[in-house]
């Protein structure tokens, strides 16, 4: 039975080296036109992120301005005003 012992794995030899399927995979950035498009899709989502971000960011702060809060509030006084709060 010459052909059944010589599928056996030769040691030292790769697993992947014997199967009969071991060509590459091909994954979907394999071309570099989809590569291409995946970053054009990565710099609009940024382009986009950084957009609603800066509006959001500037919304907030002029809601600050309005408020008229714009003082820092220091840690002591957070702790006071949570102390009175829970005695009332």
């Amino acid at each position: 039975m010459l052909g059944s012992s010589s599928r056996r794995p030769r040691p030292g030899l790769p697993r992947r080296s014997m199967t009969p399927s071991s060509a590459p995979q091909r994954s979907p950035l394999s071309s570099s036109s989809a590569r291409q498009r995946c970053v054009e899709e990565l710099r609009t989502f940024e382009r986009e992120y950084r957009t609603r971000l800066k509006s959001y960011l500037e919304s907030q702060l002029r809601d600050l301005d309005a408020s008229g809060k714009a003082e820092p509030v220091s840690a002591n006084s957070q702790k006071n005003e949570f102390a009175e709060a829970q005695q009332s």
